[in-house]
């Protein structure tokens, strides 16, 4: 379908539909890895073997064996060995890859149901908070997905109250481990930048780590059971996972607002803040992914086209309330450090219920994590997607040293005082070089495990801007309709 596209329409057809692809689409290089769980250990080959038999004739060998029987009672989801040992490519191929076939582990459940991948968060007593286990089960099973032919839309999603509350801070401060952050990084990176469709079914709670895993993907369906948020300042840390890059593009400077403030949206708010970019009711869900299904189409203008039957058509994005207000407030452009905007926001308290409530949020945030957060926020607008993430990878290695991290996770989330104990205890006791304490150097491209050449990154400049209007995408799917 795409290769009668001329190069400015596909790349305008990427950008609008927010669908991104690699450079180097159309010959995928086979990305198999190795995913190390404590109760899962497979490996996969880095490379391929060009000699060995093709997927389609070791999947016809394999069903006339006796291997093909099913694992399970129920036949329906393959249960991983919960032992170290390791398991042949093969078994994760049929795992993987066989139509109408399933896996867990404990953390995660695989379904396919033709070119569909099911991708659901099964962590419910956490609210599916992502811990390092996590992240590397999940890596390696969307780089496979990445590279597979068979493999047409991949739909994230959780079947309880929660899609994805965050990452498992509680074990990062404990720990302190810093490759949490890099593996983390890098699998948001990746669902970035998938050469295939990427729907992200936001029925629940979705914040920091949840936000970092669907956020930056294709498509992200809001419901009325949508809470989303970024409240890092009030742990003593900074929104991260690619906030630096989105935020701060969001329309009427929206972003500055949410970040600083840790603003929790509810339900169309997150349509109107131009971060979903659906909405559809829970109870419609079902049909939507039964559509996606039968569907089986790899193209982003298809995916776009079936959400768009079952998107709420009386749910149309509007400008968020007291948008023209925040905006001003939370300009980057005409205030020079947070505490002017708290002056601003002193003005407005007396009679605005947002700017009371905002203020009394800042007032109870880390004051480091304002201040580092308001100076990544200006410099991710002008950084390409990449670079937000190398800046946040130093920040997130500075902040998991200091002290205020893991206070607020203590007052917070272990004893629930609610009555962190910040140091410095105000913003007048942090100097701009202590802000930029937080920014040394460290981070490079090879230490996020990434490989620049093999993504167009340019293309997500405009994901979360105002130059993909309803007109230029339906001009868009006009030209690639007439050449389908």
């Amino acid at each position: 379908m795409f290769s009668s596209l001329t190069k400015k329409s596909l790349r305008r057809l990427h950008i609008h539909s927010s669908h991104i692809v690699p450079k180097n689409c159309v010959s995928l290089s086979p990305v198999f890895q190795s995913m190390v769980h404590k109760n899962t250990y497979v490996t996969l080959p880095e490379d391929s073997d060009d000699s060995k038999p093709s997927l389609a004739a070791q999947r016809a060998d394999f069903l006339k064996s006796d291997r093909s029987k099913p694992t399970t009672d129920s036949g329906s989801t393959i249960q991983m060995e919960s032992s170290p040992e390791e398991v042949s490519e093969e078994e994760l191929r049929r795992q993987l890859f066989f139509n109408e076939s399933s896996f867990a582990t404990d953390f995660i459940r695989i379904d396919h149901k033709k070119g569909t991948r099911f991708v659901t968060l099964t962590r419910e007593k956490a609210l599916n908070a992502l811990n390092h286990d996590m992240v590397k089960q999940l890596l390696p099973i969307y780089r496979a997905y990445n590279s597979d032919p068979t493999t047409k839309t991949i739909i994230l999603k959780s079947d309880s109250r929660a899609f994805c509350a965050g990452g498992d801070i509680v074990s990062i401060v404990e720990h302190k481990d810093p490759s949490f952050f890099a593996d983390e990084y890098k699998l948001d990176q990746l669902i970035a930048t998938l050469s295939k469709p990427h729907v992200a079914l936001w029925n629940g709670i979705v914040m920091g780590g949840g936000v970092g895993i669907s956020v930056h993907g294709s498509f992200r369906v809001a419901t009325e059971n949508t809470l989303f948020a970024m409240p890092e300042v009030g742990i003593g840390f900074f929104p991260d996972v690619g906030g630096t890059y989105f935020l701060p593009r969001l329309a009427n400077n929206y972003g500055f607002y949410l970040g600083l403030t840790g603003k929790k949206l509810k339900g169309k708010e997150v349509l109107d803040a131009g971060i979903a970019n659906f909405y559809v009711p829970s109870s419609k869900l079902d049909s939507l992914q039964q559509l996606l299904v039968r569907m089986d189409s790899n193209s982003p203008v298809d995916v776009r086209n079936c959400i768009r039957h079952v998107h709420a058509e009386s749910t149309a994005a509007e400008a968020p309330k007291d948008a023209a207000v925040i905006s001003r407030v939370f300009d980057p452009e005409t205030h020079s450090d947070v505490e002017s905007i708290m002056a601003d926001l002193s003005e407005l308290e007396e009679e605005e219920e947002w700017a009371k409530k905002a203020l009394e949020s800042m007032r109870r945030a880390s004051p480091s994590s304002l201040k580092v957060t308001f100076e990544a926020l200006k410099r991710g607008k002008t950084l390409d997607f990449k670079d937000c993430f190398k800046m946040e990878l130093v920040i997130a290695k500075q902040m998991l040293k200091q002290r205020d991290f893991a206070e607020g996770v203590r007052a917070l989330l272990v004893d629930k005082d609610n009555s962190p104990v910040w140091s410095p205890i105000s913003l007048e006791g942090i100097s701009q070089d202590d802000v930029e304490f937080y920014f040394g150097s460290g981070a490079t491209a090879e230490s996020l495990g990434l490989d620049e050449s093999q993504y167009d990154y340019e293309t997500l400049d405009e994901m979360f801007g105002e130059n993909a209007t309803r007109e230029q995408v339906e001009k868009d799917e006009g030209v690639v309709s007439k050449q389908e």
